[in-house]
């Protein structure tokens, strides 16, 4: 298991002073680049073997969203792994050591020259072995078809990461964007990746279904569904 330690920079916080939505992101990334650093396979060591990660399924549940210049801490481990599937835990703690974010992330090991998921080799699940089991249920949100007219998104260059396509954290913050509600209300985000969206992309909607506690959300271009997502509030 992995510990890592934060100051939270109030650039990368929000009008409350909570740590912003796409900067959590981040910080859950961080979490598992470092863990795959540790272990000898970080981002360039991955790409020279011909591989990448593609981040499949996402699920965040939130107590409470950190303060500016608050200090925490993450863990980090594998709780689970498939024929293709490496899933992830992150939960951060407060200096109190209560936890106040957790998550789950669902891992595609994808050939770079192939540009397909394939098995995990046995040297990624040895690296990357499990730890502790979590027990955690994930939506099939790609079930879902909302009827719902959609709004348009814009994108713009800055949205777009080193893969040349949508980074996988501003889907969240167009999700959270999109809810009329102040963010401290924000109890859990799920998403699930189904395709990518690139800058070229002339018409991006999404549409929006409201739930007992909580939204649906389906994100497409004018050609094809690429991300679904529910957000729960309080």
């Amino acid at each position: 298991m992995i510990k890592k330690e934060f100051e939270i920079s109030y650039s990368h916080v929000d009008y409350n002073n909570d740590l912003n939505i796409s900067y959590l992101f981040d910080y859950i990334m961080d979490m598992g680049n470092y863990h795959s650093e540790e272990v000898g396979l970080g981002t360039l060591d991955l790409k020279d073997l011909g591989y990448t990660w593609m981040l499949y399924q996402l699920k965040i549940k939130v107590n409470r969203l950190p303060k500016g210049k608050e200090k925490i801490y993450g863990k980090t481990w594998i709780s689970k792994t498939d024929k293709l599937k490496s899933i992830r835990e992150i939960e951060f703690f407060d200096e109190k050591d209560n936890l106040i974010l957790e998550c789950t992330c669902v891992w595609l090991l994808i050939d770079i020259e192939k540009v397909r998921a394939v098995k995990l080799p046995g040297f990624i699940k040895e690296k990357f072995s499990v730890e502790k089991e979590k027990d955690i249920a994930l939506e099939n949100l790609n079930k879902i078809t909302i009827q719902e007219e959609g709004k348009e998104i814009f994108i713009y260059k800055s949205d777009i990461d080193y893969n040349k396509h949508v980074n996988s954290g501003v889907y969240l913050r167009w999700m959270v964007d999109s809810i009329d509600k102040d963010n401290t209300d924000l109890r859990e985000i799920e998403i699930y990746y189904k395709d990518q969206t690139f800058l070229k992309d002339k018409k991006v909607y999404m549409k929006i279904q409201a739930t007992e506690d909580g939204y649906y959300h389906q994100i497409s271009t004018d050609k094809k569904d690429t991300v679904f997502g529910k957000t729960k509030w309080s």
